[in-house]
Parts: C-alpha cells; structure tokens; sequence
C-alpha cells in the first residue's frame, strides 16, 4: 500500500530565511542585522531589545509582519519602520513603552493590525496614529492611559475594532471618541 503524502508544514520555531524569519528568544539586545531582503515575516519576540532606532528596519522593504513582543522594549524613535510599507501587522505588546512619540508610525500605510497592548503607556498624543488608514485592529488594552489628547485617533479611517479595555481611563476626549463611530468602539 502506497504511504500518504502529508502536507509539508514549516515547525514554528525553524529559521526559514526566504519567508519567514524566527529570532525568537535569541537573546537580542537590539533588532539584528543582515536579515534578508525577501524576508515577509520576522518573529523577535522574547529577546531584550530596548530600544528602536530611525528605519531601524530599512533593508525589508517587503516585510508582511512583526512581531516584537515581550522585549524590553522603552523606546521606539521617529520613522523606526519607515521603510515598511507593505507591513500589515505590528506586535508590541508587553514591553515597557510609556509614550509614542508622533511619527513613530510614520511609512504604515498598509498597516492592518497594530498591538500595543500590555505596555505601561500614559498618553496618546495628537496625531501619534494619522498615516494608519488602514488599520482595521487596534490593540491597546492593559496600558496605564491616564490621558487622551483630542486628535489622538486623527487619521483611523479605516478602524474597525479598538480594544481600551483594562486601562485607567475615566472618560475618553469628545473629539477623540467622536473620530469613531460607534461600532467601532470597544
């Protein structure tokens, strides 16, 4: 009896350059470098980087998703994924971000998915999000928010879910909730 072919399917923690690039737990202290141009998916999760420099990614231009969550991420400059415009999702989630400055998501035009979840964020500033059109999915929940500026959402137009839930907010600005339509909020 002929043995069934099965289908080929590539283990989650092999390091498959052309795709999928799987640095996890590789005990970084700042994003590598020398990854491969071609490279659509990078896995940083569970390293100790700290901080993200200005087109800190500026060689992979054709990168689909990151994930650098569970660093110990506590700065991430202006224009760090400049470079980045086919990238459709972004994982920041628990790390030690406290701020985003304004421009940190500058070039993220095609950007779906952005999670900053599980952070220790105070502020969302005017304008921090205004070059994600198309961000459907934003994942900020289990941060420390005590405030949101008017402007913070400017530029969501495409939002489809925002998840706030386990944060310290009272009461989100007029403006700011008035840029979402209610079946967006969560």
């Amino acid at each position: 009896m002929a043995k069934a072919m099965r289908p080929y399917v590539m283990p989650v923690y092999s390091l498959y350059y052309a795709i999928c690039t799987d640095q996890t737990g590789a005990h970084w202290l700042a994003a590598p470098d020398g990854l491969p141009a071609d490279a659509k998916l990078l896995n940083l999760t569970h390293n100790a980087i700290k901080t993200l420099v200005n087109q800190q990614f500026g060689t992979l231009t054709q990168l689909l998703h990151l994930d650098l969550s569970d660093n110990l991420l506590a700065l991430v400059e202006a224009e760090a994924f400049l470079s980045l415009q086919s990238l459709l999702t972004l994982n920041l989630s628990r790390n030690h971000l406290r701020i985003i400055s304004v421009g940190v998501f500058a070039g993220l035009t095609n950007l779906q998915l952005l999670d900053i979840s599980s952070n220790r964020i105070l502020v969302l500033l005017d304008f921090t999000f205004r070059d994600l059109a198309s961000l459907q999915v934003f994942l900020a929940d289990d941060n420390d928010f005590v405030f949101i500026s008017p402007q913070a959402f400017s530029g969501l137009s495409g939002l489809q879910r925002l998840d706030l839930d386990g944060c310290n907010l009272t009461a989100v600005p007029t403006e700011a909730s008035g840029m979402l339509t209610p079946s967006k909020e969560h």
